[in-house]
């Protein structure tokens, strides 16, 4: 199980106990979350405009957890807080949403690396 929380903390936890596998600190406050199933990734929003993207393809729930390899992180253009998060697989887009200002950013991921607001 995966999840984020206002204290910078993105959780590993094992599925069936909850109990805590790995704790990932994080700069800002991680206010939104999307797990990427067929791509092994998950996408996390902060309080700061940013999204970071995770590779969780060797993460394992055992007491050795393997920490999550970042990706990248992707900035909104306005900055205003990451309330959601969307990813559209056949096109490989992603959507996030801001509350604060009322923004919405999508962005073209088919470059990795190059990642471009379109």
């Amino acid at each position: 199980v995966f999840s984020v929380s206002q204290d910078k903390i993105f959780r590993i936890s094992h599925g069936t106990s909850l109990a805590l596998v790995l704790g990932v600190p994080q700069k800002e406050q991680l206010l939104s979350m999307f797990k990427d199933n067929i791509n092994k990734r998950v996408f996390i929003g902060n309080k700061n405009g940013e999204v970071s993207i995770f590779d969780i393809s060797q993460v394992t729930f055992n007491k050795q957890a393997e920490k999550p390899k970042l990706l990248t992180t992707l900035r909104n253009n306005k900055g205003g807080s990451i309330r959601t998060i969307h990813l559209d697989t056949s096109r490989n887009y992603l959507f996030t949403g801001s509350w604060d200002d009322g923004e919405i950013n999508v962005f073209d991921l088919d470059k990795p690396g190059r990642e471009k607001l379109a």
